[in-house]
């Protein structure tokens, strides 16, 4: 298979943008979101959907798809699954926030579960796992006092976070968490909240009228992520640089990345609205929403993605002129490396051992998982001329 290269002006001499190659299987069923992937060692894959309150086990071979477990409250039981990890060998997390616990998965078979915390209908929000059985836990711990309406008290919607790691939490089965450490704090993603009323129906006018509490869209945080090494990245924003912590505490600071300052006109603001409500595009107008930027961010929410070689892939923000999405690829010097480009509808969702699992959202906003091969640029080993070290 012949990949498409094309040479880029904005970063290192020698590295290379590259495309997605097309997908080698699929999955027929479509979803209204999902929300992680992990692939086992025998090459299946287990998912979590908001269609399901069970972890589902893919064979991506024959297209089957069978739930794992029942739902409730008991041992093997679930009601929420809001991520999995990976562990050690086929060993997996499950974090149940509705059962606010997490549960290990040998394979696809129960093995003990964990109490966590819950507050509301949140729980523990993880950034990753590694093999020894740490995970990465971003904790909210401030959020907006005048909003001038009352905050839901959302974790993906914090003002400030901090990064926790807790050592040996989990590693195929239960044990109790032997050391917790606070890694870095990080900005998070609050930019005050407004409440607006639609009435909703195929009349406008007489529809029953609902209360929404929208964010702020292009909202920029910064993020961190865990690698199966032990290795953690944090990406922030500005400056836009990737710093890397190593398992034993010392840091590789990174220097500022190429970044091109997009403006926040009207056409844009339209596009993100647009991406936000796909179903509805025309309920609410910028207007609406609060705090646009006056500059695209570097990355929105959940933009890092841990590669087997271990570098780290970046979502940048989707510029509203373009119908594609550049994936930066971060080396742990802090330097760019390489770009994957992908179609705008396209998240890469999760590495394989030999293929990459990737989302595409349809017109419908119903999702579709896929498996591609890994492009050369993912792969490891060189690109071009250069291996992505500093000099």
């Amino acid at each position: 298979m012949v990949l498409l290269e094309r040479p880029v002006l904005d970063f290192q001499a020698g590295a290379r943008t590259h495309v997605l190659p097309p997908a080698t299987s699929r999955l027929s069923q479509s979803y209204n979101r999902v929300l992680a992937i992990r692939e086992l060692p025998d090459g299946r894959a287990l998912m979590a959907t908001r269609d399901s309150a069970v972890p589902l086990l893919a064979d991506f071979q024959s297209g089957v798809v069978t739930p794992v477990g029942r739902t409730g409250s008991g041992p093997g039981e679930f009601r929420e699954v809001r991520s999995i990890l990976a562990l050690g060998g086929d060993s997996s997390l499950v974090d149940d926030q509705q059962n606010a616990r997490w549960s290990i998965l040998a394979g696809a078979r129960f093995v003990r579960s964990h109490p966590t915390w819950r507050v509301g209908w949140y729980g523990p929000r993880l950034a990753g796992a590694d093999t020894s059985g740490g995970v990465l836990e971003l904790v909210p711990i401030r959020y907006g006092a005048q909003a001038g309406v009352q905050v839901n008290q959302i974790p993906q919607n914090a003002e400030s976070v901090l990064v926790v790691r807790h050592q040996r939490a989990l590693a195929g089965s239960v044990r109790a968490i032997q050391r917790t450490d606070t890694i870095v704090r990080l900005r998070g993603a609050f930019r005050g909240v407004r409440r607006v009323q639609r009435r909703l129906g195929p009349d406008p006018g007489k529809g029953v009228g609902a209360w929404f509490e929208l964010r702020a869209i292009l909202a920029g945080d910064d993020q961190a992520l865990l690698f199966p090494d032990g290795w953690i990245a944090v990406a922030w924003q500005e400056p836009y640089r990737v710093d890397w912590r190593s398992p034993v505490g010392t840091w590789q600071r990174g220097s500022p990345l190429p970044f091109v300052r997009v403006p926040v006109d009207e056409a844009q603001r339209r596009a993100a609205v647009s991406r936000e409500w796909p179903r509805s595009p025309d309920l609410f107008a910028p207007g609406d929403f609060p705090s646009w930027p006056r500059f695209l961010p570097p990355f929105l929410g959940d933009a890092l993605l841990a590669l087997p070689d271990g570098r780290l892939a970046v979502r940048r923000t989707a510029d509203g002129r373009s119908n594609e999405v550049v994936y930066d690829l971060i080396d742990r010097n802090g330097m760019l490396t390489g770009r994957l480009v992908v179609p705008g509808n396209t998240i890469l969702l999760a590495p394989g051992r030999d293929a990459l699992y990737v989302l595409v959202r349809d017109q419908d906003d119903l999702e579709r998982v896929s498996r591609h091969p890994w492009p050369p640029v993912t792969r490891g080993g060189r690109e071009s001329e250069t291996d992505g070290t500093r000099p």
